[in-house]
């Protein structure tokens, strides 16, 4: 598995997801487009030099890892699993004296949750509600909106768990890290040493991106890249889906799926976002229209 390289991190941001404002956001699990394109990650060549597979405690991160440590016939391993399992060692292998200490030092390295920012105050919020605190969080750095986790906090809460988690890994290959949209652009921001910007973020609306960094010096490599070949998700074949096909809940109806203005538009296709049904219509190769269905 030796590569002769220095060993790399791929930073995977979990792809489309299963919206239901009844679950609780940390418990939506990949769709079945989510599994599918997770699936297509496993075609890189890179992903065979992969020997370690890390993951959030969310449903749909844990989804992605073991769709990928599967492939792999390698275990993965939940953060919050570390942080039980070396506190854990340290109280069983240590006097009563020197485990409150080891105990902080193992806190310290910072092994904590690679969850997406705490939303828990809020819970779902629809669509353009959702966009317009997000685009707030994103904007407003060191302030909690609407009872959210900072930006600023989140961002160090990031940095110091995949820093413990590549100081602490064992295994001899390159390290991936399933995770979401939002940590993902938050630990971007501070490869590139710039300040916290949505700028940063995925240049797709359905996640399933990575990026490469070289794990000791943390220099990035290369920046948001897609499953599929190419960067840009309008590079994407479109996935066409009718009513009768539809395979995730609570799409439109037939009456619904009618079509488009513009007859000249073809491969017409719907997918859960944000808790209602979005059609996106490619009117060329590299213009995506996005049509949300109000009924």
């Amino acid at each position: 598995m030796d590569t002769g390289l220095p060993r790399r991190a791929f930073f995977i941001a979990h792809p489309d997801v299963v919206i239901d404002p009844n679950i609780p956001v940390p418990h939506w699990p990949l769709s079945l487009r989510g599994k599918e394109r997770m699936n297509k990650l496993l075609a890189q060549l890179w992903v065979n030099h992969i020997s370690a597979v890390y993951c959030s405690t969310e449903q749909k991160a844990i989804d992605g890892a073991e769709i990928l440590a599967g492939q792999l016939a390698i275990g993965y391993q939940m953060v919050h699993e570390l942080v039980t399992r070396r506190l854990n060692s340290a109280r069983n292998n240590l006097p009563d004296s020197a485990t409150r200490a080891a105990s902080n030092s193992l806190q310290d390295l910072g092994i904590r949750s690679l969850g997406e920012i705490d939303r828990s105050s809020t819970g779902y919020l629809p669509f353009d509600e959702h966009r317009t605190v997000a685009d707030l969080f994103f904007a407003h750095p060191c302030q909690s909106i609407r009872g959210w986790e900072a930006a600023n906090d989140a961002q160090q809460r990031i940095v110091s768990a995949i820093a413990a988690i590549l100081a602490n890994d064992q295994s001899a290959g390159n390290i991936a890290i399933v995770s979401h949209g939002g940590v993902g652009t938050l630990y971007l921001c501070h490869l590139k040493g710039i300040p916290i910007s949505r700028k940063e973020g995925q240049p797709g609306a359905n996640g399933g991106y990575y990026y490469c960094f070289e794990a000791l010096s943390r220099t990035l490599l290369h920046s948001w890249k897609v499953e599929f070949t190419g960067n840009n998700a309008a590079n994407v074949s479109p996935h066409p889906v009718c009513a009768r096909q539809a395979a995730l809940p609570k799409g439109p109806s037939a009456a619904q799926v009618q079509a488009c203005p513009g007859r000249a538009v073809q491969g017409v296709r719907w997918q859960m976002g944000m808790g209602m049904p979005i059609l996106l219509f490619p009117i060329r190769s590299s213009d995506w229209r996005i049509k949300k269905w109000e009924g």
